[in-house]
């Protein structure tokens, strides 16, 4: 895929939506309920007690750079440094046992195709599983426990003549990855796609997000917005064992929280909002803490004004936000927050 293109569609996950308030779907037996509320506390200070460790993988631009770098970053101890292994948007497995990502071959040139690649814990030697099309984008690939493979793909025939700002999440097609081509198949129009217990998967679509079944090829509303649509600015994150969702919505300043009561049907509790302009929402390995980047101001995220990004904490029972680690010096509309796992840091 050429180079504009790439940029393009990057862009398109970091130009702010016009977002309305989330209410939950009265389908799951709720009646509407509006989720902005008091938060918790905002730590503006640097991190003063333990937090847990592992790895944050993120990806990152330095102005003037023609590609993203992989970095990785250890909350227990700070260390903030650049990877070895070049992964866009790498994402683990929920036993940390496998990473998933997106990258061309070495060397590659403008126009090359991309591909999803795998590195296992004990195996460290890049796996490709599937290449597309060069006029295919993939993005944000997920690994379920069973070793399947979703990813998110965008045709270049999908970007808009008005500019990337308008790609909905609906333009972009979710992809079961097989073992060969005659079984790799589209299953979703979406974004973000996160693996929930068994076959289950959650993916945000045009008017809120949706869960698909792969055992019955059922696909329902889970959480709908009310009164317009999501924006592909918006993200949100599964914990490992199911039980929490973290749900961003950058253009009204709030970090929504809920607990999973059950997936068949979908059902959510004691929801709740944080007050933070937040992006790109990682759930730790135990599922207690939430690490986002944080911006003063969500125009920073499209433009060359200084937003102040940085690595923040948000308490998942607390809502106390901690602030962790500057990311001054990249490109603010390029940072990508997409794993946080306790043994791989590639």
């Amino acid at each position: 895929m050429k180079r504009a293109v790439t940029i393009l569609i990057i862009a398109a996950l970091c130009i702010a939506g016009a977002l309305m308030y989330l209410f939950y779907d009265p389908q799951a037996g709720l009646s509407l309920l509006r989720l902005f509320g008091a938060g918790g506390t905002v730590t503006q200070t640097a991190n003063s007690s333990p937090v847990e460790g592992g790895y944050i993988l993120i990806s990152l631009q330095k102005p003037g750079d023609s590609h993203y770098s992989l970095y990785h970053f250890n909350p227990s101890t700070s260390r903030f440094s650049r990877s070895v292994t070049y992964l866009l948007t790498p994402r683990s497995s929920a036993a940390d046992d496998a990473i998933v990502g997106i990258s061309a071959p070495k060397n590659a040139t403008a126009g090359t195709s991309l591909g999803v690649w795998s590195i296992g814990r004990d195996d460290v030697t890049p796996k490709l599983l599937y290449t597309f099309p060069t006029s295919d984008q993939p993005w944000f690939p997920a690994l379920s426990t069973d070793g399947l493979v979703v990813t998110d793909v965008l045709s270049a025939d999908n970007v808009p003549a008005d500019g990337a700002a308008a790609i909905p999440p609906n333009s972009w097609n979710i992809i079961l990855v097989g073992t060969s081509s005659s079984d790799t198949y589209t299953i979703a129009k979406g974004l973000y796609p996160q693996w929930g217990p068994g076959d289950d998967l959650l993916y945000l679509a045009n008017d809120g997000l949706h869960e698909y079944s792969l055992s019955t090829g059922s696909d329902t509303m889970a959480w709908k917005m009310l009164g317009g649509m999501t924006s592909s600015l918006m993200s949100f994150a599964v914990s490992r064992d199911g039980t929490r969702i973290a749900w961003t919505d950058p253009s009204h300043g709030v970090l929504v929280l809920a607990v999973v009561e059950s997936w068949d049907p979908f059902f959510v509790d004691e929801i709740r909002s944080v007050p933070i302009t937040a992006l790109w929402p990682v759930f730790s390995p135990s599922g207690n803490s939430v690490a986002v980047e944080q911006v003063d101001n969500l125009q920073s995220t499209t433009s060359t004004s200084s937003g102040n990004p940085r690595i923040s904490l948000v308490g998942f029972d607390s809502g106390d936000i901690t602030q962790l680690q500057s990311l001054a010096g990249f490109e603010q509309s390029s940072i990508i927050l997409s794993d946080w796992n306790s043994a791989m840091k590639l």
